[in-house]
């Protein structure tokens, strides 16, 4: 969380003024600014100092989303640079991890081996990009919260869109009390008043899941993989001892990561199925189905693959359960105590001295009366908020967390077989980021060997043609003509964050 110095009350007052003047979620539309702006200065500046390279190096660069963004910048000799010191990394550190696979030590099982060496591969840093936008989030949630009290503050935010769910969830869990009920108050109306407009696109949607920011790295659910995946399963072998083994052997000579490919196909599938589940239903909030609940970005994901109304649907829901929520909170938090221990103490004997005389109450409740009547301020708001601020688990992360493990786990079977170690070193493989997943739940060391191997030569070959691009954009030798190492950084961001990213 970022700290600000409690004399600069006229310089949050003037931020947040500065930040309630947007027409949408004040949070998101800097945030969307702030991206490009980001990169800019990274192309120009930040790419080439000894820090930002140890940073990106230990990270294995970007992550896929920051990583298209990157890409967008369009700057190919500075891609090609940074790609060329995270290659020469990445290849230390699967080198070193298969050399700890290859010089097994006596006594010491397979599984123990896979985890050093997945703990040889695992990053030491989180995406560079990730870290300055999130402090960029939280210092602009502090600035807001901070400078709240003020009335001229209040006014703007009333008459703002204000926060949208996503950062109100955020906002609601470092928020004093007034601060709480006030944004509290300000969600409810607003809520109803998007609820009455749910057919405009900044209406409810924007209101739920905030700005869409992933719109650059959309997943597309199209038929192709769909179509090419039947065609597979048309043509295998009718006495087949295993139709799966054979046909994850055709997957495996498909374009692209084999993981990311797959997680493509089944999050095309959810998503359709999730679109017809919506065409049953009247009203999901009748008979809401936990396995309907997605995140924003998959909130997003679902708008654009073309299930418009399974989003409003969705939406809708959504909404509701916010009102129920932030009406719960609200009057819990109507009552507040007193902030003097001796003040509660008062309201304890006074509680007492109304019951009825004579009867005895249960040990049990008549504590956690006491227990409620002496809780401070500050716990009862943390521990009402935590209810009503919970995180709630995506559907659609679970389910791509479940076939990202499913496909690496069978992977990892096969390629204990001639034939998978084969069509695995004449396919595309994995992409890094799948590579050290499938490290981390690997348990036989050659088979593992084997994956990191297949890395190691599309690394080294990757980094041939980085070097050999860097060379020839050389005014020295312009003379040479360039090949297809043109490309080889678009590549290398595909080899090192997966599908997507050749998409425009």
């Amino acid at each position: 969380m970022a700290r600000l110095k409690a004399s600069n009350p006229e310089i949050w007052k003037r931020d947040s003024l500065a930040l309630l003047a947007e027409e949408r979620c004040p949070v998101c539309v800097r945030l969307a600014r702030e991206i490009p702006r980001h990169f800019f200065w990274f192309v120009n500046e930040h790419y080439y100092e000894v820090e930002t390279i140890t940073e990106l190096r230990q990270s294995y660069g970007f992550c896929p989303a920051h990583t298209m963004d990157l890409l967008q910048t369009r700057s190919g000799s500075v891609m090609t640079t940074v790609f060329s010191y995270l290659t020469e990394y990445a290849l230390s550190r699967l080198e070193y991890a298969r050399a700890l696979l290859d010089h097994p030590r006596s006594g010491r099982p397979g599984r123990f081996l896979c985890r050093k060496a997945a703990e040889a591969l695992r990053p030491r840093r989180v995406c560079r990009a990730c870290r300055d936008l999130g402090w960029q989030e939280d210092h602009m949630m502090t600035v807001l919260l901070q400078s709240l009290p003020d009335p001229d503050v209040q006014r703007a935010y009333e008459q703002s869109p204000g926060l949208c769910l996503p950062h109100l969830h955020r906002a609601g869990r470092l928020a004093g009390w007034d601060a709480s009920l006030f944004l509290i108050a300000h969600t409810r109306q607003r809520l109803r008043e998007a609820e009455s407009a749910s057919h405009a696109y900044n209406g409810l949607l924007e209101v739920v899941a905030g700005i869409d920011h992933g719109r650059i790295l959309r997943r597309r659910s199209g038929k192709g993989k769909e179509m090419s995946s039947s065609k597979i399963q048309q043509g295998l072998p009718s006495r087949s001892w295993s139709p799966k083994f054979d046909w994850f052997l055709a997957e495996i000579g498909e374009p692209g990561c084999l993981v990311c490919n797959a997680c493509a196909q089944s999050f095309g599938h959810y998503l359709g199925w999730l679109a017809r589940e919506m065409k049953l239903v009247r009203s999901p909030s009748e008979h809401w189905d936990p396995s309907w609940r997605v995140c924003p970005s998959h909130f997003w994901d679902l708008y654009a693959s073309g299930h418009e109304h399974a989003a409003e649907l969705i939406a809708g829901h959504t909404a509701l359960e916010w009102l129920w929520k932030l009406e719960d909170l609200s009057l819990h938090l109507a009552d507040r105590p007193s902030r003097r221990l001796m003040g509660r103490m008062v309201a304890v004997f006074a509680a007492l001295s109304q019951r009825s005389g004579g009867s005895m109450e249960k040990p049990d409740g008549l504590w956690g009366m006491v227990s409620g009547l002496l809780e401070s301020p500050e716990a009862k708001l943390n521990r009402m908020r935590a209810v009503a601020f919970r995180d709630e688990s995506c559907e659609a992360c679970t389910h791509l967390r479940v076939t990202t493990y499913r496909t690496l786990d069978f992977l990892l079977r096969i390629m204990e077989a001639p034939a998978g170690r084969d069509a695995y070193a004449n396919g595309s493989g994995l992409c890094l980021r799948h590579c050290i997943a499938a490290a981390s739940i690997a348990d036989n060391p050659a088979a593992l060997s084997e994956i990191l191997q297949t890395q190691i030569v599309r690394l080294r070959t990757l980094e041939w043609e980085l070097e050999e691009y860097s060379r020839k954009i050389n005014w020295s030798v312009r003379y040479e003509p360039k090949g297809p190492e043109q490309d080889a950084w678009l590549r290398a961001a595909q080899r090192f964050c997966g599908v997507g990213l050749g998409d425009g």
